[in-house]
C-alpha cells in the first residue's frame, strides 16, 4: 500500500477467523512498514517510517461490513 494516511486510514483485514487478526510484528526500513500478522500474511505500508497503532487494524468476516 502507498498511500497509507495514519490520521485518516485503517486496514481492514477480512478472516474466517477475525480474533486471529494480531500483529506478530512490525519491520521498519528505509522505506516503509512491514506489518506481520497471526493468519501469516503481511501487509506492507510504502512510505512510513515507524510501527502502526495496532488499533489502526480492523477483522471483519469476509462479505460483512464493520463500517458506515
Amino acid at each position: 500500500m502507498t498511500d497509507f494516511d495514519l490520521s485518516d486510514d485503517l486496514l481492514i483485514v477480512e478472516s474466517e477467523t477475525p480474533d486471529d487478526v494480531i500483529i506478530l510484528g512490525q519491520t521498519v526500513t528505509a522505506s516503509g512498514v512491514l506489518v506481520n500478522l497471526a493468519t501469516g500474511g503481511a501487509i506492507w505500508l510504502e512510505g512510513l517510517g515507524a510501527p502502526i497503532n495496532p488499533a489502526l487494524i480492523v477483522a471483519q468476516m469476509p462479505g460483512t461490513s464493520t463500517l458506515t
